[in-house]
């Protein structure tokens, strides 16, 4: 039980630590989708595997959904805004839904991405 907590809570810490260093060095990209596939069988989320360019270079991350919510159709083929690190190219995430961009500090304004201003 304990190997299952500290799993857990490793994931956690890098996906929070993922989050934070595309926060603070974000840069935006255009992503396509070219492959969607189930994890396993009986599993209940879509891992949506997209391409991404930074300074000449093809990058392909994955993202995972939850096949409840979402259509396959709704990802292949298709081009999404991606948000990654200037640090770590590819450190990065696509935006599908307006949780995304909130995740991130940032909002959609007829169709551009626009950071949103932090206080301190």
């Amino acid at each position: 039980m304990a190997i299952i907590f500290l799993i857990g809570y490793l994931d956690t810490m890098y996906l929070n630590n993922k989050a934070k260093d595309i926060k603070d060095n974000i840069q935006f990209g255009d992503a396509y989708v070219n492959f969607v596939r189930d994890y396993a069988k009986g599993a209940s989320d879509w891992y949506v595997f997209y391409d991404y360019t930074v300074n000449g270079k093809v990058i392909t991350n994955s993202r995972a959904f939850e096949m409840e919510k979402y259509s396959r159709n709704k990802f292949i083929c298709k081009h999404f805004p991606v948000v990654y690190s200037s640090k770590h190219a590819d450190n990065s995430d696509i935006l599908v839904t307006h949780e995304d961009s909130i995740k991130y500090g940032i909002i959609s304004v007829w169709g551009e991405l626009q950071k949103l201003p932090t206080s301190k």
